[in-house]
């Protein structure tokens, strides 16, 4: 009996030690937290960029990881925002090759203050924002093209080097082997004008507009304005009174504090961030005009707000609860109509002192033009009449209940479509509204 006691004892004396074996052989086999892949190693000498290693521990007072490292009993310890961390290690090696093409691809900014996005979209809140010049690791790329401003490109996704991860458009980065070195210092006036001429800038005279609140359509038209396009290294200038296209090399910052756009006869002297004198060759002399930055959706604003001027004013002569029309004994009678069309019929006296008698008695009227400051007071503003036969003619004008007054416009008086002065004799219409 003592015998058989015994023997059980040490059956399972023996599988004890035999499960205590197996539970330190297999806690000896997965002290591991993880795995890393290295994103941005400190000392690539010892490991390099991309390495996929086993993660000891983390120190969360430190914010450090501990990897398991050949030759460093301790392991080899680093920020964790160095380390992509993966608790699979089949995840870590999918990474591993996944970045395999990133590792030695840097970029530095090219613009002071730049923003990291924390998603690859331009209306992302911002992560981060660089310093001119500031180096980043690259992590990896957005497959997709998108379009930021003019410019083409893609979001690279970005680690700063504090830290921050998040996503950058390619076009203001410079990208470069981090065995070789970025190609050149990006000097903070080059950074300057290159941050400028990222955007579309618009001829003053549109500022000047805007302000007294005459828009002239004709002139105050998207299509002017001085258009970089830094990518071909080509700008174009498109004015009321022609289009320039200036191809250069470089840009070269002089010691004057002008821009010179090299090989083109173009150099530009800036005025803060928003405004610049551009100065070109034209048939030999040097010509300067001065641009300034305009958000485009002020600009729209503006036009949007001069048609329905236009349109309002055209409404209030033609619209009414019945058929009306302008009369005067004198000088004839007066139709307008919506669509912006004319009838004057019996206007035999003011031909062809006023207007020609071949003119025909039809046409269209616009209110394309504006009252200067010296005449603002008197009238209500100009009616511009172009008769079907070619002939167009301004005349100050006074619209009210009981009538219209038009007094005649000496065209030497307009300059840019605005009215300066009245003429010193000028003739007075006064037509009597009635129904017809």
């Amino acid at each position: 009996m003592r015998n058989c006691t015994l023997r059980k004892r040490v059956v399972i004396g023996t599988a004890l030690s035999f499960l205590f074996a197996l539970l330190f052989l297999s806690g000896c086999g997965s002290n591991y937290i993880g795995y890393g892949v290295v994103y941005w190693s400190p000392d690539e000498s010892l490991v390099p960029n991309g390495s996929m290693l086993p993660i000891l521990r983390q120190s969360n007072i430190e914010k450090s990881y501990t990897l398991e490292v050949d030759g460093h009993k301790e392991g080899w310890s680093t920020d964790e925002w160095r380390i992509g961390f993966f608790e699979k290690k089949d995840e870590a090696l999918a990474e591993e090759g996944r970045y395999e093409p990133f590792i030695h691809l840097f970029a530095v900014s090219q613009r002071d203050r730049l923003a990291i996005r924390q998603e690859p979209d331009i209306e992302s809140e911002r992560a981060y924002v660089l310093r001119l010049g500031q180096e980043m690791k690259i992590i990896d790329q957005e497959n997709q093209q998108d379009s930021v401003g003019q410019y083409e490109g893609h979001w690279y996704k970005v680690l700063t080097d504090d830290g921050t991860m998040g996503y950058c458009f390619d076009h203001y980065l410079e990208a470069y082997d981090g065995r070789t070195g970025p190609s050149q210092k990006v000097s903070p006036e080059l950074a300057f004008v290159k941050e400028a001429l990222s955007r579309a800038y618009r001829p003053e005279y549109f500022r000047e507009m805007m302000r007294s609140n005459k828009i002239v359509l004709e002139r105050f038209s998207p299509r002017f304005g001085f258009f970089p396009d830094l990518a071909q290294k080509s700008i174009e200038m498109r004015l009321p009174s022609g289009n320039r296209t200036f191809s250069y090399e470089s840009i070269e910052y002089t010691e004057g504090g002008s821009y010179v756009f090299t090989g083109s006869g173009l150099s530009a002297n800036f005025f803060g961030e928003n405004s610049f004198a551009a100065t070109f060759p034209v048939d030999g002399n040097n010509s300067s005009e001065r641009f300034v930055f305009i958000p485009e959706d002020d600009i729209t604003t503006a036009i949007e707000n001069e048609r329905q001027r236009r349109a309002d004013e055209v409404l209030r002569f033609a619209k009414a609860e019945y058929p009306i029309q302008y009369r005067s004994s004198a000088y004839g009678t007066l139709k307008f109509h919506e669509d912006s069309t004319f009838e004057w019929t019996g206007k035999q006296r003011l031909s062809p002192e006023v207007i020609p008698a071949d003119s025909g008695d039809k046409g269209t009227f616009s209110f394309d033009y504006f009252l200067g400051s010296q005449v603002a007071s008197k009238y209500d503003g100009v009616i511009n009449l172009t008769f079907d036969q070619g002939q167009n003619l301004l005349f100050f004008y006074t619209l009210n209940e009981s009538g219209l007054r038009l007094t005649t416009i000496d065209q030497r008086s307009v300059e840019k479509n605005i009215v300066q002065k009245v003429s010193f004799s000028p003739l007075v219409m006064a037509f009597f509204k009635e129904q017809e």
